[in-house]
């Protein structure tokens, strides 16, 4: 029971992070943590989920353009978001795959 409180407690600080540097950091400390908890982690689905938040949020352009496809602007500002919304994604299932991890018992007569 520790170690799902443990879990969201992790979730918090990871959504309310707005600086990307320590967002990142706290996206790497989840994954190791949930790799050495369960040795083997997927990471096709996540690399899914961030190019199509990636991919999505470039279609609404804001910020500085860096450069252009036609008439399709590229900005930092939607390239950054659309990762800061990737990072703390696929932060909360990798925490989710952290708490689900852990053995959970209920005891009591009904589960003998």
């Amino acid at each position: 029971m520790f170690n799902m409180f443990l879990s969201l407690l992790l979730i918090f600080p990871l959504v309310l992070q707005k600086k990307l540097i320590i967002l990142i950091f706290q996206f790497f400390l989840v994954f190791v943590l949930t790799f050495i908890r369960k040795k083997r982690v997927k990471l096709l689905p996540s690399f899914f989920i961030t190019f199509s938040l990636v991919f999505f949020s470039l279609l609404s352009p804001f910020g500085k353009v860096w450069f252009s496809i036609g008439k399709f602007p590229i900005t930092e500002g939607a390239f950054f978001l659309g990762i800061n919304k990737a990072l703390v994604l696929c932060g909360m299932v990798f925490i989710s795959q952290l708490a689900t991890s852990f053995p959970f018992q209920i005891k009591n007569s009904f589960g003998k």
